[in-house]
């Protein structure tokens, strides 16, 4: 088995892997004690119709404290570091793509192979036809000649 065998067959077996993992997900699980979201909203609406104790429609939403402010950090990186990662994302993108250009010029290369041998035998036909034609090969105007 070629270096690229062993790729493309570690990329199909990653590939089924996964989707066996996620052969039983389920998108997410309710808790079966939480309010359904739509008596939720309802009740909310209902909260804020004006009533003549309010008279006012202003709506109730739920708030949350804020989160803590975190620093943000620098997304630039210092041109060594750039450079190198830049290096080792080129190499991934590379490979990734010489992988599936063989892949593809494999299948592509055995259609071709097929195409090929059904033109070699159509030309081989049209040839002899021709030359029947051309009178180089004629059993029948033979046969008819003797007879006549």
């Amino acid at each position: 088995m070629t270096a690229m065998d062993e790729r493309t067959a570690e990329i199909y077996r990653r590939a089924y892997d996964t989707l066996d993992r996620l052969a039983n997900f389920e998108p997410s699980q309710r808790d079966p004690l939480a309010e359904d979201a739509l008596e939720h909203w309802d009740r909310l609406r209902q909260q804020s119709i004006p009533t003549q104790q309010h008279g006012s429609s202003e709506l109730v939403y739920k708030t949350f404290e804020s989160p803590q402010p975190v620093q943000q950090q620098s997304a630039t990186m210092d041109p060594e570091t750039q450079a190198r990662w830049d290096t080792w994302a080129d190499n991934r993108i590379r490979s990734y793509v010489d992988c599936v250009v063989d892949v593809i010029g494999d299948e592509t290369g055995k259609d071709y192979r097929a195409l090929q041998a059904k033109i070699d035998v159509l030309t081989s036909a049209v040839n002899e036809l021709k030359a029947r034609l051309d009178g180089k090969v004629t059993p029948m105007r033979g046969a008819r000649d003797d007879a006549a």
